[in-house]
């Protein structure tokens, strides 16, 4: 698993109040922010940078069929966190709420994630 140096971590409110407006990538409606987890991004009771997240119901967030229950088998039944990441990424700069640079860092953050990712 590739780790992503600890630095701070960064905190984009208005991007998670539009992740909150999205729909979950799952089954649509309303959904929560979901920051990535079990890849090496975060610490133990720390969440990961606001731009590696995306939307989820409470369902798939949280509740019986979340992915705080086992991400990993959360990714098997779906897929890996980091493709939802990216989706939401481009989705985001395609709307003008992030930056290219912002856009650019954290897409390459999760293609390296996938390159070295188990399936």
């Amino acid at each position: 698993m590739i780790e992503i140096p600890k630095t701070k971590r960064v905190v984009d409110d208005d991007y998670i109040k539009w992740i909150k407006k999205q729909e979950c990538v799952i089954i649509g409606g309303p959904a929560t922010a979901h920051h990535l987890i079990g890849y090496g991004t975060g610490g133990l009771a720390m969440k990961s940078d606001d731009y590696l997240a995306f939307p989820l119901s409470n369902y798939y967030h949280t509740g019986d069929g979340g992915v705080h229950r086992g991400h990993k088998r959360w990714e098997k039944q779906w897929q890996p966190q980091p493709w939802y990441i990216m989706d939401t990424l481009e989705k985001a700069f395609n709307e003008e709420v992030i930056t290219a640079e912002i856009f650019e860092k954290y897409y390459q953050i999760c293609e390296k994630l996938l390159e070295n990712y188990n399936y």
